[in-house]
């Protein structure tokens, strides 16, 4: 009966750009602080408590009245990983559009649909529609894609439910998550023509759109790309005096799962080693990279595997640029059991030097994570979904 008023609500928090950014104001940008200012003033719409802490990145909400401390929480959270608009079809990013069914833009799924879920389940509990025993709290953060920094605050100056609920999955459980390491990786020679190679605006996402400046000094390789480019959509290409611009189109995905991804600078990587034009140098830092990232499964860096609990490994190229000359690109991979955290890192760094990238660190590092779940507990959480939900 309130399906018309969930869609509305979320379609107007979904209008808010809010993606994570350092700030003076606020340690997750005045963006992100709007968003949690409009899910306080969702909550007191239905009469609920809620506390935006500006100084620490996060909100939470009662049913009546502050408490300290709630049996159950929920944790949904408010940022969004940035977006381009032209990597969109149905709808730009923050215009979001109702079509079949379906709610599209930046933030529906991933994850305000859980805040503006939550909102309406602490009105359900307050009226007694959904009577429970225990205390409820909802947490709103605004700092998740970018390491958590707002839980940290959250730990430190509260005290955490007994039992913690995120609406950030697939139903019912999770029992665990795949390990995360972050590389940065430096070409051991620099560009001779290419002088720009720029894409990505975040580690953890297939690279959308590349865009590259080359020097062209008698416009052969021009000509071999304009060739190429005939009834294509996916690049175009363009010449300004001496200097040609190329710029290829992918399809973006979250490194966590790129199945259906394109990558535009793996893309871009490709048209180029095929044109003799380019002089051979630069062809060979792209085949480098190529070979390093062209499978986002990790066969370029020795770390493809697959086990029961994770599935397969997964390497992404997420950002990439020229420095000084030299290509510079920051990856992505997240693991399962098939391999320890030093033996991926081992893995990871070797295959870099083969591939042209002697330079290259492990910036970030997650193990592999698996919950102790007894049995019982496990059953008990698949039980209450399979009652209150379409098993199908």
């Amino acid at each position: 009966s309130h399906r018309d008023d969930i869609v509305r609500d979320l379609t107007a928090l979904c209008r808010i750009p809010s993606v994570a950014a350092d700030g003076e104001k606020y340690p997750c940008g005045e963006e992100v602080n709007r968003a949690l200012c409009a899910v306080r003033s969702l909550c007191e719409k239905h009469g609920l408590f809620c506390r935006v802490e500006e100084k620490r990145g996060y909100a939470v909400a009662f049913c009546k009245k502050e408490k300290q401390r709630a049996d159950i929480g929920l944790f949904a959270h408010c940022d969004v990983v940035p977006a381009e608009s032209s990597e969109w079809i149905q709808c730009p990013p923050f215009e979001p559009l109702v079509r079949s069914e379906f709610l599209y833009g930046r933030g529906t799924e991933d994850n305000k649909a859980a805040a503006v879920a939550g909102i309406y389940l602490l009105d359900m509990i307050k009226q007694g529609i959904l009577p429970l025993h225990s205390s409820v709290m909802l947490y709103f953060g605004g700092d998740e894609e970018r390491g958590m920094s707002d839980i940290h605050r959250f730990l430190t100056e509260e005290e955490q439910p007994e039992i913690c609920i995120v609406p950030d999955n697939d139903a019912p459980v999770s029992f665990g998550e795949k390990g995360i390491l972050r590389m940065e990786c430096v070409s051991d020679a620099a560009f001779s023509q290419i002088l720009s190679f720029s894409g990505g605006t975040v580690v953890n996402a297939v690279i959308g759109n590349a865009d590259l400046e080359i020097r062209d000094e008698g416009g052969a390789l021009y000509r071999v790309l304009s060739e190429k480019a005939k009834g294509r959509s996916d690049f175009t290409v363009e010449r300004s005096g001496t200097i040609l611009s190329l710029s290829v189109r992918g399809i973006g995905s979250h490194a966590a799962y790129p199945e259906n991804s394109i990558n535009a600078a793996i893309k871009a990587a490709e048209i180029l080693c095929e044109c003799e034009s380019l002089c051979v140098g630069d062809r060979e830092i792209l085949s480098g990279m190529r070979n390093l990232f062209s499978d986002p499964f990790g066969s370029g860096a020795d770390i493809a595997a697959q086990d029961e609990k994770f599935g397969r490994n997964t390497l992404v190229l997420g950002v990439i640029s020229v420095r000084d000359g030299y290509l510079s690109c920051l990856a992505d991979c997240r693991f399962g059991l098939s391999y320890s955290e030093e033996e991926m890192q081992s893995r990871l760094l070797s295959s870099a030097k083969k591939n042209g990238f002697s330079h290259a660190e492990i910036s970030e590092t997650k193990a592999c994570y698996v919950a102790d779940l007894p049995e019982k507990t496990l059953s008990a959480f698949l039980a209450a979904y399979h009652r209150f939900s379409d098993p199908d």
